[in-house]
């Protein structure tokens, strides 16, 4: 079914409806363009975030067990200090 303007003017303002429709429609695609590359961007992002918090756990595992061979070590030289006192030594 076409519209058929009753008088000049409707059709005048249904151009601009048409355009103003035209242009919201561009503004649309413009917008979803625009959050793909969000989430692309997010995509990447998260992919990079994964790879240093795997980098971050493989080394706090060789910082925890240097942090324990220093205790070892550390509990070894104080008992080895409380037998000296005592005389055990």
């Amino acid at each position: 079914m076409r519209f058929t303007p009753s008088n000049p003017l409707d059709s005048y303002h249904s151009q601009i409806e048409i355009e103003n429709f035209k242009e919201e429609q561009q503004q649309k695609k413009e917008f979803m363009e625009s959050v793909k590359q969000i989430t692309k961007n997010a995509e990447k992002l998260s992919e990079s975030s994964k790879i240093q918090s795997d980098i971050a756990i493989s080394t706090s595992k060789k910082a925890d067990i240097k942090g324990w061979i220093a205790v070892i070590i550390s509990v070894l030289t104080f008992i080895m200090e409380i037998c000296d006192r005592i005389g055990l030594f």
